[in-house]
């Protein structure tokens, strides 16, 4: 097993999380247009990609601000700090601001990106190509982390493409997208 080192070592929780919200919205989406037989275009993709990446910006940013903080609240008590507030105040309490900003900005751009490429892909083909191009692309991911981490990547690959794709059923039969 070979850990992740260097860049995706430390971004690889925003990517991930970004690239399967991403993702997940493209399925959503195209099932919707394959079985309304509404094809796909480069705006709709375009329109939802966006939504995508900047649709859970506000609550990763928000939540991951709020564990930067408690860390730092944990840190201070194990030091037996008098008053927490003054590990807060010091220049580790900008520095977890700025770390979540770009956890956020790694995983909007990951999620704009998964959603962008697989729709493009069904409005360039037709719509159930961006079904095809999402599901390989889990396979891939699911069978990278579970090589990445020591488990079976087959088993990965296939469960995190099937939970994918139970979303994008329930999702149509709530007729989310139309």
């Amino acid at each position: 097993m070979k850990l992740p080192t260097g860049w995706i070592a430390a971004e690889l929780f925003p990517v991930i999380i970004g690239l399967t919200d991403g993702m997940s919205t493209a399925l959503l989406l195209a099932g919707s247009q394959v079985l309304g037989h509404r094809p796909l275009d480069a705006n709709l993709a375009l329109r939802v990609a966006l939504v995508s990446g900047f649709g859970g910006a506000l609550p990763l940013l928000a939540a991951e601000y709020a564990r930067l903080r408690q860390d730092l609240s944990h840190a201070a008590r194990e030091l037996n700090l008098p008053a927490p507030q003054r590990l807060l105040r010091s220049r580790l309490g900008p520095a977890s601001v700025w770390s979540a900003l770009r956890t956020t900005a790694v995983a909007t751009a990951s999620g704009f990106t998964g959603a962008l490429v697989c729709l493009l892909i069904g409005a360039w083909t037709a719509p159930w190509a961006a079904l095809v191009a999402a599901n390989l692309a889990f396979l891939v991911m699911g069978g990278w982390l579970g090589q990445r981490f020591g488990g079976r990547p087959l088993l990965w690959g296939v469960a995190i493409a099937l939970a994918a794709d139970l979303l994008t059923v329930a999702g149509l039969v709530l007729h989310i997208a139309g």
